[in-house]
């Protein structure tokens, strides 16, 4: 194998771009993706402060399974969101 054969032949296809409100900042995103991925890209690494110490806290496993990137949207958390 040559170091020819790992690069990626072609540009990933995004989906539809679109903007999302965040925080009152307008953030770029793709249609398909995730607002994680979209919070990544614009540069924005927490989700939320500790209640105790206010240390910011990020992304850890990114499926949810951890707790520290729920959001809410639209008024609903992630919790909320599909019942």
């Amino acid at each position: 194998m040559t170091h020819d054969d790992l690069r990626m032949t072609a540009a990933e296809e995004r989906g539809r771009s679109l903007t999302i409100l965040v925080d009152g900042d307008h953030l770029a995103a793709y249609e398909g993706e995730s607002i994680a991925a979209a919070l990544v890209a614009s540069g924005r690494r927490f989700t939320r402060w500790t209640a105790r110490t206010e240390e910011p806290r990020g992304y850890y496993c990114g499926m949810g399974v951890c707790q520290d990137c729920l959001v809410t949207v639209d008024g609903l958390g992630d919790w909320e969101v599909g019942q």
